[in-house]
């Protein structure tokens, strides 16, 4: 343990600032840099949490009991211009918990900065943060009294957070992922019900219990995300989708329902992981960036729709599937830009 404090003495310092008082609503600017050799960091994590304490007596012995109710990260990155200084957001939710001290009960927000150091101590900072009630916060800024709501984010900065590379390739994946769904499940009906297949209208009905498998595996996602990746996850999601392309091509109603089986899983794995990345790689507005890729998302829906529509009608059921393969190459080209914040440097 002493070595380890030792060596820690010659890690860079880290210099953090806050443009105004923090309160819940108020997006505040949070700007930071590193005193010493930043290019030594890996991985740069600065979160902000909030921590309940509570004080009771049980006969004679005082206890406290600490629980951490909110933890928000404000910056993640491994790209090392970003390590060594920078600037963003910190916008805490307007129905969070302002810091509270009494007696025996207190609410205490503290400012966490991890950096990575490979084959070395890492630096471990932290620093109380006082949040401040949304209207003295205001008060403290304007000199005025509060207004309604929370201060808008600048949109410049909003457009600058959303259209960073690793986002505008997830709302990309989206579209794919979603174009390929729309274009299988839309036109394999048609395919059911003419020969060689011809099934009943009673018969199809039952077909999409092909869908059980994807609901079962889904909730998988997250967990097999936090073990290999977002990009690995998402490229065995779209394999797996990928790999059933070949069987709805099949005269053979098994070899079409496995096929359907396979991308049915393959692309819902696919959207789980593209979701939960856009929502870890959006710094910020991360209801803006979620509503970007649900727009782009259900937008390849409609595009697939029609675009895979009329490669079916007019040049048949092989040409549609070869439409719904490019669409999955495409999201796999386009998984190499999404380097999660929330994934280690080295994957």
């Amino acid at each position: 343990m002493l070595p380890r404090t030792f060596l820690a003495l010659f890690n860079p310092r880290a210099e953090v600032q806050i443009s105004a008082p923090p309160a819940p609503g108020v997006p505040v600017a949070l700007s930071w840099r590193f005193l010493g050799n930043a290019g030594r960091l890996r991985r740069l994590t600065i979160k902000v949490e909030g921590r309940e304490e509570a004080t009771y007596r049980r006969g004679t012995d005082t206890t406290t009991v600490k629980r951490t109710f909110a933890r928000y990260v404000v910056l993640d990155t491994t790209e090392p211009s970003r390590i060594a200084s920078g600037e963003t957001l910190l916008a805490l939710p307007a129905d969070t918990m302002h810091t509270f001290e009494a007696s025996r009960n207190k609410v205490l927000w503290s400012l966490k900065l991890h950096g990575d150091i490979p084959n070395w101590p890492d630096i471990d900072d932290e620093v109380a943060l006082t949040v401040y009630p949304t209207a003295l916060a205001w008060a403290a800024m304007r000199g005025a009294a509060p207004p309604a709501s929370g201060p808008p984010v600048p949109l410049a900065h909003r457009v600058r957070e959303l259209s960073t590379v690793p986002l505008l390739s997830g709302f990309a994946v989206g579209f794919c992922i979603l174009f390929a769904f729309i274009g299988v499940f839309t036109y394999v009906n048609f395919v059911l019900v003419r020969p060689p297949l011809a099934l009943g209208m009673m018969s199809v009905g039952f077909v999409y219990f092909v869908f059980l498998p994807s609901i079962l595996l889904t909730p998988l996602a997250g967990g097999i995300v936090g073990r290999w990746g977002v990009r690995p996850a998402l490229w065995t999601g779209l394999g797996v989708a990928a790999s059933g392309l070949p069987l709805l091509l099949s005269p053979v109603l098994a070899g079409v329902l496995l096929g359907m089986v396979l991308v049915g899983a393959g692309t819902f794995f696919a959207q789980a992981t593209a979701t939960g990345f856009v929502s870890r790689a959006a710094t910020t507005d991360r209801a803006g960036a979620s509503g970007i890729y649900l727009a782009a998302y259900f937008s390849g829906g409609l595009v697939g729709s029609a675009a895979l529509g009329q490669a079916f009608d007019r040049f048949g059921w092989p040409t549609a599937v070869a439409g719904v393969a490019l669409a999955l190459a495409l999201a796999a080209i386009l998984d190499f830009n999404l380097r999660t914040a929330s994934e280690p440097a080295n994957r």
